[in-house]
């Protein structure tokens, strides 16, 4: 609110220089995707009613820009309807997930941060730069697990699918062992059924628990080391 008194205050001494700014200032609200550009109506600075709202109006679009990020095939751990995004609402999007406050090994932090977007060595995303001898880029079905060689390698895949790699599927029975432990073997063999089923929303259901969050962090950390670059 201080901010928009500072700009009203001086909006008069902008309305009386000789240059002509008006142009420029219907496009401030643009942000770099222009599906959610905000047009600006300069005599909005008049106000300071005006100027709040033109901010509300930025940070709507700012916000509906970042989901529709995250909403992209390229993420679908980052699913928003699972993470009870609200995209109009810029606090709700950019707000610290408390699944990072749960994980208090760095290394794990950023493990699970690269594989939930997508900043990983995995094929899906490795020979999405990549094309073929004619220039065509590889289709996504083309880009095969490196173990398996017959599904895609892509998040879902190498977490809970891949059988190829004996150590990878002894790194896997270990982690539904410790949830097991941590949250008992019905609800754990639940779980288990669940990220088959329905990986993305497994994966929330790790990170929702205070307990099994650090787990699936260090699981995907180990994991992720069975796939480099």
């Amino acid at each position: 609110m201080r901010g928009a008194y500072v700009v009203s205050d001086s909006w008069p001494f902008f309305n009386r220089s000789s240059c002509s700014g008006n142009e420029e200032l219907t496009h401030v609200g643009r942000p770099c995707c222009s599906d959610f550009h905000v047009d600006v109506d300069v005599r909005s600075f008049e106000t300071v009613e005006g100027i709040d709202n033109l901010i509300e109006c930025v940070q709507e679009a700012c916000a509906r820009h970042l989901a529709s990020g995250i909403s992209s095939e390229r993420t679908p751990l980052l699913n928003p309807i699972l993470r009870g995004l609200k995209e109009d609402s810029i606090q709700s999007v950019i707000v610290l997930r408390k699944y990072f406050k749960f994980i208090t090994v760095s290394s794990h932090r950023k493990a699970l941060s690269r594989l939930l977007s997508a900043d990983h060595f995995l094929a899906v995303e490795r020979y999405r730069h990549i094309t073929y001898d004619n220039g065509q880029p590889i289709p996504r079905c083309e880009r095969r697990c490196r173990y398996c060689r017959v599904f895609v390698e892509d998040e879902v895949h190498v977490l809970f699918h891949c059988s190829a790699l004996q150590l990878l599927v002894a790194r896997r029975q270990k982690l539904f062992a410790r949830v097991n432990v941590l949250i008992g073997e019905t609800a754990g063999n639940d779980l288990r059924h669940l990220c088959l089923s329905d990986s993305p929303r497994a994966v929330h259901r790790f990170l929702d628990h205070p307990d099994l969050c650090p787990t699936f962090a260090k699981y995907v950390f180990d994991i992720l080391k069975f796939f480099p670059l």
